[in-house]
């Protein structure tokens, strides 16, 4: 069995300048980086977007370092498979947690280098960086395999490509990928906008059409960029697969969506399936939205309309 904690959107560094948010990021992350001590956990993989800029501060690059020094310590180079039933391959620090990650809109490589936040992670060794290419003209994606006593997974790595282009590019059959040797299962990660049907979301013009995607190919989507967190497997009728949406681990937006419990999952893959375990994050920004009806009585006592709203948030909510 491989067991996978998955997470994404983090955002560090989300509202660092504001006083009363800004440890926000960096508390959620602790949490999920603090699983594996409770729960059995073989890797950690990461959806995008755990900076909240390409052009990350020092000081949140400085702390991220520091949480994932104490957590998951750092890793020898990885090639591009990673055997973890043979820890030595890879153990660089006495305790050492393999995270693999790939880049979102937020955190994507911005200069002419193509270099980011996240190139400095992978060069001190916390993180496997995968998924960014060299060119987004014509892509063929290899498999990064993970394998653990015969068992295998390939995780297809996209990272963020603008949602038209990534269409083009399937549409015209200039993004392919290789089928791999002896794979037990074949992970898409995408860190893109999902058509939500009847749910307000990103028009369908600016989503992953999963209909270009080759039939019978890939066994689930884990789903980054999408801030909603789903803490069950869902079903996809388009090609037949399963698709994990943890969701963010902060809520940067004033959404319905984003006030619903926040959690990370354990993805545990046997050769008889997969299953999920969510894990629910204590530490949580709560968002309180309703519909108000203003009437006089609202007002009584309070100087002013905002005054009257955070007395009626206190009564009913504290």
């Amino acid at each position: 069995m491989i067991n996978i904690l998955v997470s994404t959107d983090n955002h560090l560094g989300f509202k660092e300048k504001n006083p009363e948010r800004c440890n926000d990021s960096f508390l959620a992350l602790e949490e999920v980086l603090d699983i594996p001590k409770k729960k059995e956990v073989d890797m950690i993989l990461l959806l995008g977007d755990l900076f909240d800029e390409s052009n990350t501060s020092l000081s949140t690059i400085n702390r991220c370092i520091e949480i994932m020094d104490k957590r998951i310590g750092r890793k020898k180079p990885i090639g591009n498979t990673l055997y973890l039933d043979k820890p030595n391959d890879f153990l660089l620090d006495k305790f050492c947690i393999p995270t693999v990650l790939i880049h979102g809109n937020h955190d994507l490589p911005f200069n002419e280098q193509k270099n980011g936040s996240l190139d400095i992670l992978a060069k001190a060794g916390f993180v496997k960086y995968i998924g960014k290419q060299p060119s987004y003209d014509n892509i063929k994606l290899s498999p990064f395999v993970i394998e653990k006593e015969g068992l295998r997974i390939g995780l297809y790595p996209l990272g963020f490509i603008k949602d038209a282009k990534l269409n083009y590019l399937l549409r015209m059959k200039k993004l392919s990928f290789e089928e791999g040797e002896n794979l037990h299962f074949r992970l898409l990660l995408v860190h893109q906008n999902r058509d939500r049907a009847a749910k307000p979301g990103a028009s369908p013009k600016n989503c992953l059409c999963l209909e270009l995607l080759p039939c019978d190919f890939f066994h689930m989507i884990l789903w980054g960029h999408e801030h909603e967190s789903i803490p069950n497997l869902e079903e996809s009728e388009a090609r037949g697969l399963s698709i994990y949406q943890p969701g963010s681990t902060i809520p940067t937006s004033i959404k319905r969506s984003e006030g619903l419990p926040k959690h990370a999952g354990i993805l545990k893959f046997s050769k008889k399936g997969i299953k999920l375990d969510p894990v629910f994050l204590t530490y949580q920004r709560n968002i309180i939205i309703e519909e108000i009806n203003f009437d006089r009585s609202m007002f009584a006592g309070a100087k002013n309309v905002e005054e009257a709203l955070v007395q009626r948030i206190v009564q009913k909510h504290s």
